[in-house]
């Protein structure tokens, strides 16, 4: 409770949006808290080192670094991704995108559904339709090396989900994904350049291409 309270105060004096939320999950994921809060009537010291993990978490993020960059993963759907520095943090607001294209698919008469998921970026988008449509043939593509690399790592971690990683540019391989398919999903990005320097700082530390 008092490395809890400490954390808390910390990121407050650093202008974080969601401090109380961003330490317990600090002290979850990275000290090693049960989920759900602290036991009861436990007077046990954090161990040493799980402190001084969950300190040094804690500094970064005060930061200004994303949550989800310093814990390495991130729920997004009933899907938990890997995410990191070069890769776009999956957002919420995706979640209806994934949800809305399941829906449509799901109207789709024949042969299982294939989809073609462009600026793929970590899968969340692939994987989340994956996810609630199972029966999804999933193209994902994406250009950037380092994003490609967390694209294959997520993929990996789902396998039963047919989702094929590509990488390649969308506008210049076009011809490569002729198709046919059901379904074309992206979030692609969107900032325009002279509104990157006004974004959150947070927002500020994740690719520039993803964003611009």
């Amino acid at each position: 409770a008092q490395v809890y309270a400490g954390v808390v105060q910390q990121l407050e004096k650093a202008g974080c949006d969601s401090p109380a939320f961003d330490a317990v999950c600090l002290l979850e994921d990275i000290g090693g808290l049960p989920r759900g809060g602290f036991p009861r009537g436990d007077e046990r010291p954090m161990p040493p080192d799980k402190e001084a993990a969950v300190r040094g978490a804690a500094r970064q993020r005060a930061q200004g670094r994303p949550l989800q960059y310093i814990l390495g993963e991130w729920e997004f759907l009933t899907l938990r991704l890997r995410v990191g520095e070069g890769v776009l943090i999956p957002r919420p607001d995706t979640e209806l995108l994934c949800e809305a294209a399941a829906e449509r698919l799901a109207r789709v008469p024949g042969e299982p559904p294939h989809v073609l998921d462009l600026c793929a970026g970590t899968g969340c988008v692939g994987l989340g339709v994956c996810s609630l449509f199972p029966g999804a043939q999933v193209t994902a593509v994406e250009l950037s090396e380092q994003a490609f690399a967390y694209l294959q790592e997520n993929i990996r971690r789902y396998p039963a989900y047919a989702v094929r990683p590509v990488r390649a540019d969308v506008l210049r391989d076009a011809a490569r994904f002729d198709g046919p398919y059901q379904a074309i999903l992206s979030n692609p990005p969107y900032i325009p350049s002279a509104d990157l320097p006004t974004l959150m700082r947070e927002v500020q530390h994740e690719p520039r291409m993803a964003l611009d």
